[in-house]
C-alpha cells in the first residue's frame, strides 16, 4: 500500500498552533516571548518527569502552560499516531476496507491532540480513505481548559477545509474523571459504538486495579471491527502500565494484538525489571518545536521515544501481507544496531521471544546484506541463523530479508517502533 504520511504536521496545522500559542513564524531565538514559552515548557517537563502531577491537578488551567503545551507537546505527541496508523494500513486497513463513517473515542484527549492526529492522517492519505463519508469523535479529559482548547483548535482546523471535501467531521469534548465509573457513565450517555479508540498518556494516571474494568468497558463500546491504540511516554514506568494492559488483553481475550507484538504470548520483557520496550520516531519538527528546542535544555528533534500497543476486536494478523514467509522466521527489530569490533548486533522479538542476533563482519554476504540496513521497527525474515546459546549467529549462508517497511516507505519512516533497553 502506498502510504504518503510523513512524520510532520501540515503547514495549516503548524500555523494554527503558532497562532493559538501566540508565536509568530518569524520569532527570533532571542525574543522574550520565546524565552517565556520555553520557561513554561520546562515547567511542564518538570511536572511530567518528576511526579509533580496528581490525578486532581489541572496544570493546563494556567494559560501560559496551556499555550506552551499546544506549541510543544501537542505536535510532539500528535505525530506518534502516524506510525501506528501506517502500520495498520499495511495489513488491517486492506483487509477491512474503510468506508462509511469513523466514530472515534479520544480518551485523555487534552487539547485535541489525537483527534487532530487522526484528521491529519486522513488528510495526508485521502486515497486510503476514498470511501469515507464522515468522522465523528468524543473526546474525554479532566481538564476543562484543555477541552476548551480542543474545541477551538479542531473547529479552526475544520474551518480551514483541511479534510477532503467529501468527508463530514463533527464531534464533542467532555469533562470527566478518567476512571471506570465515570467513563462508563459518559459512554452510556454518548450511546454510540466506536470504530477507533485512542488512549493517549492516560495509563500513568490510573491505578493498576482500574485498568481491567476500564478496558472491559471500552471494549464493550467498540464496533466488531474496532481498533484500539494506546500510546504512552517511552519510560520504564509507563511501559509497566502498558504491559498490564497487554496482559489484560491477552489473558482475557478482550482484543487481538496487532502491533508491536507479532504474537500473543507472555511478553519476554515481563520478567526484565530493567528493560522496557519503546519506539523511537524520527520526524520533522514544526516551527514551534524547532524554535523552542534552540533555547531549551532538552530537545525533540533527534527523535521521539514512546511506548504503544495496537489491538483489534476482530482477529488480525500483522503478517498477513507476508503469508508466503514461514511465520516462525519473522521477527521485529527492537533495538538499534550495536557495533562492536568486527561484529554487528541487534535484538529482535516476535512477541514471545527476544533474541540477540550477531553477525561477524567477515560473514557479511549477499544472502544477509539486508542486515546492514536494519532499523528499529523493521520486520525481518531470518532463515538459517545458528543458536549459540546466548545469541544467534548470522553466518554467510543465513538469509536475511526485510519485509517491512518496503523500500518506497524507507524515506518517510525511520526508527518507528520497538526499541528495548
Amino acid at each position: 500500500m502506498d502510504i504518503k504520511t510523513a512524520p510532520s504536521l501540515s503547514p495549516i496545522l503548524e500555523t494554527l498552533l503558532l497562532r493559538y500559542g501566540g508565536l509568530a513564524e518569524e520569532t527570533s531565538r532571542t525574543s522574550r516571548c520565546l524565552r517565556n514559552v520555553a520557561h513554561a515548557v520546562k515547567a511542564l517537563s518538570d511536572c511530567y518527569t518528576h511526579g509533580g502531577i496528581t490525578t486532581q491537578d489541572d496544570i493546563l488551567s494556567d494559560p501560559a502552560l496551556l499555550r506552551a503545551y499546544v506549541l510543544y507537546y501537542l505536535p510532539v505527541n500528535l505525530v506518534k499516531i502516524f506510525a501506528a496508523l501506517d502500520e495498520l494500513a499495511c495489513a488491517y486497513f486492506t483487509s477491512h476496507q474503510i468506508k462509511g463513517h469513523i466514530n472515534l473515542l479520544d480518551l485523555g484527549c487534552g487539547p485535541g491532540t489525537y483527534t487532530l492526529g487522526l484528521l491529519e492522517y486522513i488528510q495526508k492519505n485521502s486515497a486510503l480513505f476514498s470511501n469515507l463519508i464522515g468522522v465523528s469523535w468524543l473526546g474525554l479529559d479532566r481538564s476543562q481548559t484543555a477541552l476548551e482548547a480542543a474545541t477551538h483548535l479542531v473547529a479552526d482546523y475544520s474551518t480551514h477545509m483541511c479534510m477532503p471535501t467529501s468527508v463530514i467531521s463533527a464531534g464533542s469534548f467532555r469533562k470527566t474523571i478518567l476512571d471506570p465509573v465515570h467513563i462508563r457513565r459518559e459512554l452510556s450517555r454518548y450511546g454510540k459504538p466506536f470504530h477507533m479508540v485512542i488512549i493517549g498518556n492516560v495509563l500513568t494516571e490510573l491505578s493498576s486495579s482500574d485498568i481491567q474494568p476500564l478496558l472491559r468497558e471500552i471494549v464493550s463500546w467498540m464496533t466488531p471491527e474496532g481498533i484500539m491504540i494506546i500510546i504512552e511516554p517511552g519510560t520504564r514506568t509507563s511501559f509497566r502500565k502498558l504491559l498490564t494492559c497487554r496482559d489484560v488483553v491477552v489473558t482475557h481475550a478482550l482484543l487481538d494484538l496487532y502491533a508491536p507484538c507479532l504474537r500473543s504470548g507472555l511478553c519476554p520483557l515481563a520478567s526484565h525489571g530493567s528493560a522496557w520496550c519503546h519506539a523511537l520516531l524520527q520526524w520533522e519538527p514544526p516551527k514551534s518545536v524547532a524554535l523552542l528546542d534552540s533555547v531549551l535544555p532538552f530537545h525533540k528533534h533527534k527523535g521521539l521515544a514512546y511506548s504503544y500497543l495496537v489491538a483489534t476486536k476482530q482477529p488480525s494478523n500483522r503478517l498477513e501481507p507476508y503469508a508466503v514467509e514461514p511465520a516462525e522466521y519473522v521477527w521485529r527489530v527492537i533495538s538499534t544496531m550495536l557495533h562492536h569490533r568486527g561484529e554487528e548486533r541487534c535484538y529482535v522479538c516476535d512477541g514471545v521471544t527476544r533474541v540477540l542476533l550477531r553477525r561477524l563482519k567477515k560473514h557479511a554476504s549477499t544472502y544477509n546484506a539486508a542486515f546492514s540496513r536494519v532499523r528499529r521497527g523493521d520486520l525481518l525474515c531470518i532463515q538459517g541463523s545458528v543458536d549459540r546459546g546466548h545469541f544467534f549467529d548470522i553466518t554467510g549462508s543465513t538469509r536475511v530479508r526485510r519485509l517491512w517497511p518496503e523500500d518506497s516507505m524507507s524515506a518517510i519512516r525511520a526508527d518507528t517502533e520497538g526499541m528495548c533497553r
